[in-house]
C-alpha cells in the first residue's frame, strides 16, 4: 500500500514499485532467463539493476529476427511435406531463398549497367540454388530422378514442369469425382437390384398368383380372404362350397 495524493486528498493505492516488479520478473523468467541475461552482460545481483533494463534485455533476446544460419538451414533443408502440392512447395522454397538475404549485394558506386549485371548474376545464382533444393526435396522419387537426368533443366523449365503436372493431377481428380459413388448409395442400389431380382425370381417360380391378396404362396381358390357367395364364409369359393349339392357345385364350375 502507498499513500498517494489525488486531488489534494491522500488515498491508499495498491502500487508495485520498481523493486517489486523486478523481483516478480526475475522469478518468472527462472534459470533460462538468467542465462539469457548473463549472455548479454547483465548481472542480476547488481544493486543498480532495474526493471526496465531487465525487460528490455529480455525483449531483445526473444524478439530478435532469425539469424542467417537459421535462415540458410530452413532454405537448404526444405522438403515437400505430406499433402503439399508441388507448386506450393516450389513457391515455399522460392520464398525461403529470397528471405535469406544472401543473394543481395551492395551496388553503391556502380553505374546502372553494372548494377543490372550484378543483380542478374545474383538472381541466376538464387534460382540455381532454389532449383537444387526443390528437386532434392520432392517426395515423388520417379519425378525426382527424371528431373535430375535433365541436362538442360533450369528454374523456368522446372516451374513449367511442376505447374503442368499439378494441373494435370487436379484435372484428373475432377474427372474421377463424378464416377465415384458413395458407399451408402452403392449399397442402396445393390439392395434394390437384389430385391427386384428376388421378386422376379419368385414371380417366375410360382405358377399362379392369388388375385384376392396378391400372394404367390397359394392359388386364388385356396386364399383365406375370399368369401363364398352362397354361405358367406371365408376360405373357399362358391363352386367349392360344401353346403351346395353336387349338382349345384357342378353347375358353378361349368358355368351352366
Amino acid at each position: 500500500m502507498k499513500k498517494v495524493v489525488i486531488n489534494d486528498v491522500e488515498q491508499d493505492v495498491n502500487v508495485f514499485d520498481d523493486e517489486l516488479k523486478l523481483c516478480a520478473l526475475l522469478k518468472a523468467v527462472s534459470n533460462e532467463g538468467f542465462e539469457v541475461l548473463y549472455a548479454q552482460g547483465i548481472d542480476i545481483h547488481s544493486e543498480e539493476l532495474n526493471y526496465d533494463q531487465v525487460l528490455q534485455a529480455l525483449k531483445n533476446a526473444y524478439a530478435r529476427e532469425e539469424s542467417l544460419n537459421v535462415k540458410l538451414w530452413n532454405f537448404n533443408s526444405a522438403r515437400q511435406q505430406s499433402g503439399e502440392d508441388s507448386r506450393d512447395f516450389l513457391r515455399r522454397v522460392e520464398h525461403l531463398s529470397r528471405t535469406t538475404g544472401i543473394f543481395q549485394a551492395s551496388t553503391t558506386g556502380l553505374d546502372d549497367g553494372q548494377k543490372t549485371a550484378v543483380n542478374n548474376e545474383l538472381e541466376r545464382i538464387r534460382q540455381t540454388m532454389a532449383q537444387v533444393v526443390v528437386v532434392n526435396g520432392l517426395k515423388d522419387l520417379q519425378l525426382r530422378l527424371e528431373l535430375m537426368a535433365m541436362h538442360d533443366l533450369n528454374w523456368e523449365k522446372l516451374c513449367r514442369i511442376l505447374s503442368s503436372r499439378s494441373s494435370a493431377a487436379e484435372s484428373e481428380l475432377k474427372l474421377d469425382r463424378p464416377t465415384q459413388v458413395p458407399n451408402p448409395v452403392k449399397q442402396e442400389v445393390a439392395s434394390s437390384h437384389s430385391s427386384h431380382y428376388h421378386q422376379s425370381k419368385n414371380r417366375h417360380s410360382k405358377s399362379r398368383r392369388c388375385y384376392e391378396c396378391g400372394s404367390y404362396s397359394h392359388k386364388y381358390a385356396d386364399c383365406q380372404y375370399i368369401v363364398c357367395f352362397h354361405c358367406k364364409e371365408k376360405g373357399h369359393t362358391t363352386k367349392n362350397c360344401r353346403e351346395l349339392s353336387s349338382k349345384d357345385r357342378l353347375s358353378y364350375r361349368t358355368g351352366n
